[in-house]
């Protein structure tokens, strides 16, 4: 008989589980929504780009303030709270665009629906750590990302279907009815968890306390920093897959389609196996190790010569990246003390908000030097950056 992995033993843990799943849908959902519905009303890919970038920004924006509001106030709390106003504010959406579409309205509910899931997602990482603890910290996160990547492909197949037969506006509306269920799932939960901070300060206090904590706690800063450059020059190898497939492997837009699939496998396959597992030693020598082999990846993909290639190599670095997500996810969390980890959380949703610089540098370095040159000069900078830390920082290694 196949064991459970450990994690689902925990029934708060399985409830956060679902809403994660149904947050997933509505979360891909919206950003397959925001890009068709701009290109159809502009016929600009610039203006795609800001739809989308829209909805992703506030993680920079919200960050470190909304990992002091998720140690103030009870996790579950602000799960529900949250979830209540993504499921307002895509109905929202789904009202204005029922007939006619405002571009700038649009964006701006965009924005702040952004601001709303980058503060869902901080409380979701910190309240799964604090249901499994730190010995499951690994395997629980990795269930989440797992959870929230198969209700991602559910929520693009069901915004594209709504959006061919009906429209944006049923769209949001069916994506809002996900979420609302999301949100009320979290009522389900029933414990803060046992690794939960027993003491809480006022919000101020604790942004205050955890500037200190920025200044003093080198392992943090460097694990930020990890976090950012596998975004900037990890994660930004997707804007260089269309250029690989259609100048330098002849493909079109189908061949794109396929790796891009086995792209999104591999990031699966990769949370299936992390999910597996009951416990890992030497976490932080484990990501420093991720981070090197995702640069070799992020290579090996610019060097490409066959479609065969350039799919196993994307799926290599798409399970690389996954790996990479989780194991920061635990690291900024075990660098803290325990009543600061939803700040820690907030450090990393900061950090992953340089992704849009990320694709900016890809795409200029691609037009510039050519996309195999320049997905080397990115997989050679993620491998010298990890290589850096692991020098340097002691404490990472032994965490």
């Amino acid at each position: 008989m196949v064991a459970l992995p450990p994690s689902l033993r925990f029934a708060d843990f399985r409830v956060l589980l679902a809403s994660t799943a149904l947050g997933g849908i509505g979360f891909r959902g919206q950003l397959v929504t925001v890009g068709w519905l701009v290109l159809e009303e502009s016929d600009s890919p610039v203006l795609v780009g800001i739809g989308v970038s829209a909805f992703l920004a506030p993680n920079a924006l919200v960050g470190i303030l909304g990992g002091a509001v998720t140690d103030r106030f009870d996790r579950r709390f602000v799960l529900r709270l949250t979830g209540l106003a993504l499921a307002l504010n895509t109905l929202l959406l789904g009202v204005l665009t029922l007939d006619d579409v405002n571009i700038p309205q649009v964006l701006l509910l965009s924005v702040l629906g952004g601001g709303f899931w980058s503060l869902t997602q901080t409380a979701r990482q910190s309240y799964a750590y604090d249901v499994v603890g730190a010995e499951r910290a690994v395997n629980g996160l990795a269930l989440i990302s797992l959870a929230q990547r198969i209700g991602g492909v559910g929520g693009a197949l069901l915004a594209g279907g709504a959006l061919a037969a009906w429209g944006p506006g049923e769209t949001y509306l069916l994506l809002a009815a996900a979420l609302l269920l999301s949100a009320l799932a979290m009522f389900a939960a029933r414990a803060r968890g046992a690794a939960a901070p027993v003491a809480t300060q006022p919000v101020l206090q604790n942004l205050r306390e955890y500037a200190g904590e920025l200044k003093s706690n080198t392992t943090l800063a460097w694990l930020a920093l990890l976090t950012a450059g596998v975004e900037v020059f990890g994660f930004s190898h997707l804007s260089a897959l269309p250029v690989l497939v259609r100048d330098e492997l002849g493909g079109d837009g189908g061949d794109l389609g396929l790796v891009s699939a086995f792209s999104s496998a591999g990031g699966i396959v990769a949370m299936v196996l992390f999910a597996s597992r009951s416990g890992l030693g030497r976490r932080g020598v484990l990501f420093l190790g991720v981070v090197i082999v995702y640069g070799l990846a992020v290579i090996l993909l610019g060097a490409s010569q066959t479609l065969l290639m350039a799919m196993l190599a994307a799926t290599a670095v798409s399970a690389l990246a996954s790996l990479s997500d989780v194991l920061s996810q635990v690291l900024v969390q075990l660098a803290v003390p325990n009543e600061m980890r939803g700040r820690a959380m907030g450090t990393w949703a900061l950090a992953i908000g340089t992704a849009p610089a990320g694709h900016l540098q890809m795409g200029a370095l691609t037009s510039w030097l050519g996309v195999g040159a320049a997905l080397t000069l990115n997989g050679a900078v993620l491998i010298a950056v990890a290589v850096a830390a692991g020098v340097l920082v002691g404490r990472l290694r032994r965490l």
